[in-house]
């Protein structure tokens, strides 16, 4: 489904990301996990440049030191148009408003259907515009 894919993934809660990631290995995907926003942003100066950039990101809204939102905005206003996924346990309007705003490319609440993630997570390389 996802072959070959480089996905970075954030979230705090290690159960989640272990979830996420075993899910997506089995398309093939290779998966980088960090605990939270800032170690996200941490993996993501250290690849800058193709074929270390993840053709997905995948974040935790709700993050402590830096939440998933807040990664979106700093991605695009260093006009970075990577296709970001955030999941959430609240699926407010105010969260789906943000993302819609910032060019998230989809907002999935947990508890998540792996299905539609990995369906999104295929779907990645046509999302991405540079």
């Amino acid at each position: 489904m996802s072959a070959n894919q480089r996905v970075f993934l954030a979230d705090d809660d290690a159960d989640m990301r272990r979830l996420i990631r075993l899910a997506l290995e089995k398309d093939g995907c290779e998966v980088f996990e960090a605990r939270d926003g800032t170690e996200l942003i941490d993996l993501l100066e250290a690849a800058p440049v193709a074929p270390t950039m993840p053709d997905v990101v995948i974040t935790d809204v709700h993050m402590p030191n830096f939440s998933g939102l807040g990664v979106l905005r700093t991605l695009r206003q260093a006009h970075c148009h990577l296709p970001v996924i955030l999941i959430t346990v609240d699926p407010m309007p105010a969260v789906r408003s943000d993302a819609r705003q910032w060019g998230a490319a989809a907002v999935f609440a947990k508890p998540l259907d792996l299905e539609d993630l990995r369906t999104a997570v295929a779907n990645a390389r046509r999302l991405r515009f540079v």
